[in-house]
């Protein structure tokens, strides 16, 4: 009898914080969806992780979800982000997290959300972060539909402060897009989810794919070639560009057709698809798409300071209240696009000249004409 006894599992119950009756939990999953047998009210149970007192949850994703928590320790909101399930059976994954966060978590710079805490509990790998509850950029986008240009242009000015303070801590990100900048309540921009990327591209390469959102992945990340942080330039390049354009860079049918056009299809100048931004701003985002790394910006401080310039001519524009004609559609050309030109350049002058010299002879002839019109007739002797 006291063998079966040691077997049982220990039962677990909670209140339930309608009527407080108590609610067997046993192994119920952490913030499992459960209906009171005595009120019926839907509650959430197993509100409590750790330290951590779960309120509700804020945002879902392919790593797993992030919660409004109470640390109850240091009484303090945070973000609490529990990955799934599969990644916390995988000794080496948990070692490579924990050696990552903790690099992430030496990051102190106001366009990064802070980790505070990291670790592995419950059978669940856990970051504790900065609770950063404005909203992401991707909310923004929705509800807007094109985010204005001086806005999306400090965006960018303050994630690339945020990039930078990463690179130079030896981090690239490898995941930048939209649901990845976050808005503070004072209005700073702030970049998340450093360095958890290249784990899971690490776990994803066991099934031959590429981890991330193919919409703002940069060309070397799908030809699987070696990346540094002007990807995440590319990345962001076109994160701003959907913002600002109300479209992702490229669209197609599926992920692999969209990710096929970053590698391949001809680059399109954002003044397109949003024809009212300034040349500068044109310039700095066409330039953080260009497909070769080596032709986008060679530092953060010159992708910085092009931003800065490109937000003082577009602050200059609204003062004086002028607005940029609609331009026509702009592409960027590429060499076989530019050949033709050349050739289409050289065949409109050659009907120029040809028109010219056509139109020559033809003026020559009528005055010519003319001359012979005009000539005296000659008058007879004794004639009148």
């Amino acid at each position: 009898m006291s063998e079966v006894l040691a077997t049982m599992p220990e039962i677990q119950t909670e209140s339930c914080p309608a009527c407080g009756s108590l609610l067997d939990i046993t192994g119920a999953q952490i913030f499992a969806e459960r209906t009171c047998p005595v009120c019926s009210t839907p509650i959430h149970v197993r509100r409590s992780f750790g330290q951590y007192e779960l309120i509700n949850i804020v945002g879902h994703g392919g790593q797993g979800v992030v919660y409004r928590a109470v640390d109850n320790k240091l009484n303090r909101f945070v973000a609490l982000k529990l990955l799934r399930t599969e990644y916390s059976s995988d000794p080496e994954f948990i070692r490579q997290f924990e050696s990552e966060a903790q690099v992430t978590a030496s990051i102190n710079h106001p366009n990064v959300v802070r980790v505070y805490s990291f670790g592995a509990d419950d059978g669940h790998v856990f970051l504790a972060m900065e609770l950063v509850a404005n909203g992401t950029l991707d909310e923004l986008m929705e509800k807007l539909g094109r985010v204005p240009e001086m806005r999306a242009l400090q965006i960018g000015i303050e994630i690339a402060r945020g990039l930078k303070a990463g690179f130079e801590m030896g981090l690239i990100h490898r995941d930048m897009k939209p649901g990845n900048i976050l808005f503070a309540e004072d209005g700073t921009t702030k970049v998340v989810d450093y360095g958890l990327a290249m784990l899971f591209e690490q776990q994803a390469q066991a099934t031959g794919e590429i981890w991330g959102t193919p919409y703002y992945l940069s060309p070397e990340r799908l030809n699987r070639l070696v990346e540094d942080f002007r990807s995440d330039i590319y990345s962001l390049g076109a994160t701003l560009f959907h913002a600002i354009a109300g479209r992702p860079l490229f669209e197609a049918k599926d992920a692999s057709h969209v990710a096929l056009k970053h590698i391949r299809a001809q680059a399109v100048s954002i003044q397109a698809w949003a024809p009212h931004v300034c040349n500068s701003t044109a310039y700095v985002i066409n330039r953080m798409l260009l497909k070769n790394p080596d032709e986008r910006q060679q530092s953060y401080d010159e992708l910085i300071e092009q931003f800065q310039f490109a937000r003082d001519e577009a602050l200059a524009r609204m003062r004086v209240g002028g607005n940029t004609p609609r331009k026509a559609r702009v592409v960027i050309d590429d060499a076989r696009s530019q050949k033709a030109l050349s050739w289409f350049t050289v065949a409109i002058l050659v009907v120029l000249v040809a028109g010219l010299v056509f139109g020559g002879m033809l003026i020559m002839k009528l005055m010519k004409a003319a001359d012979e019109n005009n000539k005296p007739v000659p008058v007879q002797p004794g004639g009148r």
